[in-house]
């Protein structure tokens, strides 16, 4: 057996010192820096104060998740991380997990396992095996999550150890006009031109040059960009233009019926403030573009997703692609969820004490009330990664 001595410090603090150790027999606790949306480091955590490995009994619990859509959020998940692990680090990393022995290999098996078994079932017409129990707990390592309960704190939100907050989010219907008109005073913005043919990194580096950098929300509203003959391109009322800015996507019905769906392509460089309640008062803008489908994350190209098999959350600390199950009571049952971690938003960096839960597309906030009745505003959350 090792001896330890203690040493006085010239604070009075005392420091224990292994003598005589076995090489490998003791390492340091790793810490994780935790960022912010900056990608600045506030604070070093350690990841197992977080996240404790289980395995938890699944017997009784009932799966609510669709295979097929959760199948093609993780193949979406998955090409996006293949594709940019160079050129966005920040987000396609193993995350805090990592220092818990987590690679990004084993993040990316994960979505291909989830992906593949879906293909295997629909091939075979049978049953899908993501939706039973047991197949879970046969093939999936669990990682409990205990949420950070003094950052939730100092934002005046309540957590306990063994449960998340669990937000929703949504896409929204707004009517819309191709040119302004007395009830459609407020435009969706599309990327001046001058730097349409930048990508992300290159117009961050030329940002003191480029229009989108200089004018807040407010200024935009107010009409500013008009005199640089930034292209509107679509009109909506002021809900919808609040509506577009909170959740990151619009769908706008246009007057002949057809209907159009806006994604978030570059914001204005100023962070979204959690102090700020109102949002209108929010400085941050962002500049869209038309798009074929739902997406998430992603610099230009971004993840395609699919509402309630996709969670938003802290994707520089979390990393982005993890797998996680959601489990509730609802109705005397146990319920779980199965959802990748595929968007984010402002209000997440950091924050290990909640996700956002993709919920749907709503035409009215009642029927948006209907429609997330069932969800709970708290869940056990796990991380799932496929077993070696």
């Amino acid at each position: 057996m090792s001896a330890f001595r203690a040493q006085p410090l010239w604070n009075g603090v005392l420091i224990t010192f292994a003598l005589g150790l076995a090489a490998g027999a003791w390492a340091a606790p790793v810490l994780f820096p935790l960022k912010n949306e900056a990608r600045q480091v506030v604070n070093q955590v350690a990841p197992e104060q977080f996240f404790k490995l289980t395995q938890p009994s699944l017997r009784g619990v009932r799966l609510e998740t669709d295979p097929v859509k959760l199948a093609g959020v993780a193949r979406s998940t998955l090409a996006y991380l293949n594709k940019h692990a160079k050129d966005d680090s920040e987000a396609v990393n193993a995350g805090i997990l990592g220092g818990m022995g987590v690679s990004l290999e084993q993040v990316k098996a994960t979505l291909a396992f989830v992906a593949k078994t879906v293909d295997e079932d629909q091939a075979a017409k049978r049953p899908f095996r993501l939706g039973n129990p047991a197949f879970l707990e046969q093939h999936f390592r669990f990682f409990q999550w205990r949420s950070d309960r003094a950052a939730a704190a100092a934002h005046k939100v309540q957590v306990s150890d063994e449960r998340i907050r669990l937000t929703k989010y949504v896409i929204f219907e707004a009517q819309g006009s191709p040119v302004q008109t007395a009830s459609q005073t407020c435009a969706l913005y599309a990327l001046p031109e001058e730097e349409a043919a930048l990508s992300a990194d290159q117009a961050e580096k030329e940002k003191a040059k480029l229009i989108r950098y200089r004018y807040t929300k407010q200024q935009v509203v107010e009409g500013v960009l008009a005199q640089h003959k930034v292209k509107p391109l679509v009109w909506i009322n002021r809900q919808g233009l609040e509506d577009a800015l909170m959740q990151g996507s619009l769908m706008v019905k246009m007057p002949g019926g057809q209907t159009r769906m806006f994604n978030v392509h570059r914001n204005n460089g100023i962070a979204y403030d959690r102090r700020i309640k109102e949002p209108r008062l929010q400085k941050r803008y962002w500049y869209f573009k038309e798009v074929a489908g739902i997406q998430g994350y992603g610099k230009d190209e971004k993840i395609i997703v699919q509402p309630a098999v996709t969670v938003a959350g802290d994707v520089y600390n979390l990393g982005l692609g993890k797998l996680f199950a959601l489990r509730y009571p609802l109705q005397g049952k146990t319920v779980m969820r199965l959802a990748v971690l595929a968007d984010t938003g402002g209000a997440f960096i950091p924050n290990l004490y909640q996700l956002d839960y993709l919920a749907g597309v709503f035409p009215t906030r009642e029927s948006y009330s209907k429609g997330v009745m069932h969800l709970p505003e708290y869940a056990s959350a796990s991380v799932l990664l496929l077993k070696d």
